[in-house]
């Protein structure tokens, strides 16, 4: 059977590495595996298998219980070889009695024979020279012998092998299993109590629970101004058309990206914190599509399509400007849709 990699074989590091050294494999792995750099179908696969691999090594005490879980493993998986080696060496010996029992048995009711039947008469010629000998009723008891000593030597290893010493006892454990989890859901956020004058979160209390990232999408810790997200590419920079996200009244940080029209290649990538605003300035003539994760809750959204025009006027080119201001979605003023963390 396949065995199944550890955490510590996908990050390829040692089971005793640092936190340091853990981290800069994790980062190593994300820079080689994003789907807006690599182009294999499965890469994003990878991404979500590394991602997990990390959650459970950088924290200390999942990553006590997962190593206690391995050690607990290789255990089982040793007593379990020399369980078998037993049963194996049991079934030899089994044989090796049987084998010795038939060739003394055979040997005594030669003897036996030989000696009850005399000196030998001469051959005789023609159809009268054929006499059938009459067999003794000692061999046939040493025949049933034999087989009633196999039949013993068998059901003993049989009871030997199924024979469990601690099978009466109840079982108490002297400490709680470790219990390794792959992916641990973070605790719902409790909902804030907001004043009149403090707007309004983006968080629908009766949608499901949203992932919020703690870091940004290369393994760094996010940024404290606005601005494009470090080591990400931004592409789509030829044109004059500009794309303004207006936060100055939102409470919340946003990671923020403009992708093609079905949202699938992510051309800029920014970070916007709570109480300002950010422009993708220089953007191509085409149709763009927003999306938008809030960093308090990780709830994500995605806006209606975005055309973005440019027409020579004379000497200059009229560019478009679009405008996003994320408290008109308090009453919904503009078209967005609610985001699953896999669309995002």
């Amino acid at each position: 059977m396949q065995r199944t990699p550890t955490h510590y074989e996908l990050l390829n590091v040692a089971r005793d590495a640092s936190p340091d050294q853990i981290k800069r494999a994790y980062r190593k792995l994300a820079q080689k595996l994003h789907p807006d750099r690599n182009s294999d179908p499965y890469a994003s696969d990878m991404m979500g298998i590394v991602n997990a691999s990390h959650d459970v090594l950088a924290d200390t005490a999942k990553r006590a219980a997962y190593d206690a879980q391995l050690v607990a493993e290789e255990q089982k998986a040793r007593e379990e070889a020399a369980r078998r080696r037993q049963v194996q060496a049991v079934r030899g010996r089994a044989v090796h009695v049987y084998a010795s029992a038939s060739m003394a048995d055979t040997a005594a009711a030669g003897s036996a024979q030989t000696a009850s039947a005399g000196p030998r008469r001469p051959a005789q010629s023609g159809p009268s020279a054929k006499s059938s000998v009459p067999r003794s009723p000692g061999g046939k008891r040493k025949s049933l012998l034999r087989w009633a000593s196999l039949f013993v030597i068998f059901c003993a290893a049989g009871a030997w092998m199924g024979y469990d010493p601690g099978a009466g006892k109840s079982f108490v454990p002297s400490e709680p299993p470790p219990v390794a989890q792959t992916w641990v859901k973070p605790a719902p956020l409790p909902e804030p109590v907001e004043e009149a004058a403090t707007p309004v979160k983006l968080v629908d209390p009766a949608e499901p629970e949203c992932q919020v990232p703690d870091l940004d999408p290369m393994g760094a810790p996010w940024p404290k101004k606005a601005g494009y997200v470090s080591d990400m590419p931004v592409l789509r920079d030829n044109g004059w058309s500009q794309i303004t996200i207006d936060n100055t009244a939102g409470g919340s940080a946003v990671y923020a990206k403009v992708t093609d029209a079905v949202g699938r290649k992510a051309f800029r990538h920014a970070f916007i914190p709570g109480g300002s605003a950010f422009t993708f300035a220089k953007m191509d003539a085409g149709l763009y599509l927003l999306k938008y994760k809030m960093l308090d809750t990780g709830c994500a959204f995605a806006s209606g399509r975005i055309l973005m025009e440019e027409t020579p006027m004379g000497s200059q080119i009229k560019s478009s400007v679009y405008k996003l201001t994320l408290r008109k979605l308090q009453s919904r003023n503009v078209p967005f849709s609610r985001l699953k963390e896999d669309q995002f």
